[in-house]
């Protein structure tokens, strides 16, 4: 009997993958301000927070939890965000909106 010839092993390349470099965190109390197109008098702010789900409250009023987008923000007004979450540090900024979009990362602080 003939015998079977044995499947020779695949070669593939040994070269790891490339690695994606990983997005440095914002740093704290640098908003990231951005023109975005079609904005008039109004833009929008993201906010997020690390830990997540703080509540935000946005010029008095609940914007919802972290991470939010808040739209139809006046520009050139003065603004208010106050972040809350239980076993940190409540953070809060005022600012003015001069461009279309505005994001802040605000990272809490243990109490």
């Amino acid at each position: 009997m003939p015998q079977k010839e044995k499947p020779k092993p695949v070669v593939t390349d040994t070269k790891p993958a490339p690695q994606k470099e990983k997005p440095k965190p914002a740093e704290r109390d640098q908003p990231v301000e951005k023109e975005i197109s079609g904005t008039g008098v109004y833009g929008q702010v993201r906010v997020d927070s690390r830990p997540r789900g703080a509540g935000v409250v946005f010029n008095g009023k609940r914007a919802g939890i972290t991470p939010v987008v808040i739209p139809n923000v006046a520009r050139g007004e003065s603004q208010t965000i106050v972040l809350t979450h239980p076993g940190y540090q409540s953070w809060s900024r005022t600012f003015k909106l001069s461009k279309g979009y505005l994001e802040f990362m605000a990272n809490l602080e243990r109490e």
